[in-house]
This record gives structure tokens, sequence and C-alpha cells, in this order.
């Protein structure tokens, strides 16, 4: 009696090919393992003042940039209060227009020991951004979770 050995067809061998690749590939290093910069500080800060001059509405969307002074809230830089801008890209699920009293997350950016700049990254709270701010799950307080 002669025992058959199973054959392997080229599909198999082809899909095992894309498999091992895909797997080195996925622990391959990129580059881009850090979301933030070395001289960048994350913090949440309350928003001040808005000054909406810059602002232009066209029907129901918003472009143009908003000017904020903000305060920052935590960090070593705490209480110091600085400019930002707020650009309004036009895409209404993406764009946030603050007002007085609101509380943002912020990325400081630092020359030196000092603060070059400050770009607002979102509402603090704000549903997409809070996976990248692990650590400031509950920066709102005001009773949001």
């Amino acid at each position: 009696m002669m025992i058959k050995r199973p054959q392997i067809d080229r599909n198999s061998i082809f899909m095992a090919a894309l498999v091992m690749v895909s797997l080195a590939l996925f622990f391959i290093p990129t580059g881009f393992e850090q979301i933030i910069a070395g001289n960048a500080v994350r913090c949440k800060a309350e928003i001040l003042k808005t000054d909406n001059s810059l602002m232009r509405q066209h029907g129901i969307v918003k472009t143009g940039a908003q000017k904020l002074k903000l305060r920052v809230l935590d960090t070593k830089y705490k209480s110091q209060e600085l400019e930002a801008f707020n650009q309004l890209i036009g895409k209404m699920e993406m764009d946030k227009v603050f007002k007085p009293g609101d509380r943002a997350l912020v990325v400081l950016n630092l020359k030196g020991d000092s603060i070059a700049n400050a770009t607002v990254i979102d509402q603090c709270g704000g549903i997409f951004v809070r996976p990248l701010f692990s650590g400031h799950d509950r920066c709102c307080g005001k009773g949001r979770p």
C-alpha cells in the first residue's frame, strides 16, 4: 500500500510567505514609535480669552484661526499664561471653536527650558484625543468623565 503525502498547493505557500513578511514588517522599527517630540510637553490648559477676528464663516463652515489666551493647569509650567492659535480647516467634525472657560489639551513646544509655542490639540475630554493623552483621562473636571 502506498502512503499519500498531502499536497501543498501554491496558494498555501504564497499565503504563508505573506504572513511571514507581514510579521517581519510589523516588528521592524519605523521611527514613529514616539507620538510626541522629545522637546514637547503635553498638558491641560484653561482658555481665558478668545479673539475670533481671524475666523471667517462660509455658510455653516468656519475657516481661519482663533487666537487664544490660555493658562497652563499642570506640569512644571503651571499658571503660565500664553497665546496660541486654533487653526480651523473647514471640517465641522474636526474643528473646535473654543470659548472662555473651556479646557483644552495642549502641546507645549520647548526651546531649552522655556516655552517656544503652544499647540491646542482638542477640547479636554474629546473622545478622539483621550487615548493619546492617557494620563489625562479626567482632566476636565466639571462632572465630565
